[in-house]
């Protein structure tokens, strides 16, 4: 096995999950290159690899070697501000569609707050009574 070549593994799982769910300030999902970067940026801001690492891998997984102060503000970013990544209820992929229907849920995009309280109310994401539902 290749110097470094677990870190590579673990770095492009972690970006598969964050694109999952990461938008950028723009509210635009974020893709590829930006998502190893947030990645990398969160495993040296938690402490678990240098930011020499974080260099070398980026270098590794790209082919190109990100802008110093890109990845130290990356950092401070995932230092600093909340990490919505995981807190983001995401409808299953798999999701049978006439169930997300009768909810009002959209399949193709993450929940807001407003819409999980009330399905834990159990009402629909708009507000409404389930159709159907017996109580």
């Amino acid at each position: 096995m290749r110097p470094g070549a677990a870190l590579d593994e673990l770095v492009n799982a972690e970006a598969a999950r964050l694109g999952e769910s990461a938008l950028g300030r723009d509210g635009r999902a974020v893709e590829g290159d930006e998502l190893r970067l947030r990645a990398l940026a969160a495993f040296a801001a938690a402490g678990l690899i240098q930011r020499e690492e974080a260099l070398a891998s980026y270098t590794r997984l790209t082919g190109q070697a990100p802008a110093s102060d890109q990845l130290d503000a990356a950092i401070e970013i995932a230092r600093t501000e909340r990490d919505y990544s995981s807190a983001t209820a995401t409808p299953r992929r798999d999701m049978n569609p006439a169930l997300a229907n009768r909810l009002g849920i959209n399949p193709n995009r993450g929940l807001t707050p407003k819409e999980v309280a009330f399905l834990l109310n159990g009402q629909r994401t708009d507000g409404d009574a389930i159709p159907g539902q017996k109580k």
